[in-house]
């Protein structure tokens, strides 16, 4: 998950010491509430459109950590890892990485594969084969 944030913090070109500042605020504030992080008061002008991905390519993510995130149950991280796949990382470690995590990952893993797959795929089409669900989902890519 620390590899996703540092690449979500440079493509949303924040600054690195006013965000840590802020999250240390937020745990006092945090501490202090009586139920939840919802909570605390929303005080940005940020939007997503303000994310810029490409700008991840610059700091050489590490693509395990980011294919081990796009295969995680936790949707907002696998969304933001196969962003970063995406804008920075090479073709066919993208490839590479995708494959395993289709043979590790959970239906959403799957889900957002076939989602993205024309973008992953783009120069050879594979053959995919759902093989079965039996606790893991399985699938073959042969090309």
């Amino acid at each position: 998950m620390t590899e996703i944030v540092r690449c979500a913090i440079v493509a949303a070109n924040l600054n690195p010491a006013q965000l840590k500042f802020e999250a240390q605020t937020a745990r006092v504030q945090l501490e202090n509430a009586d139920e939840s992080i919802s909570e605390l008061p929303a005080k940005t002008e940020f939007s997503v459109k303000d994310v810029h991905w490409s700008k991840v390519r610059y700091i050489d993510p590490n693509s395990t950590l980011v294919f081990q995130a796009i295969s995680s149950n936790i949707r907002f991280l696998a969304i933001a890892a196969a962003r970063i796949a995406l804008a920075a990382i090479d073709a066919e470690t993208m490839q590479h990485g995708f494959e395993e995590a289709l043979q590790n990952g959970s239906g959403f893993t799957l889900r957002l594969t076939a989602h993205v797959a024309e973008n992953i795929w783009t120069t050879e089409q594979p053959k995919c084969w759902f093989v079965g669900w039996n606790r893991k989902l399985r699938v073959i890519v042969a090309h």
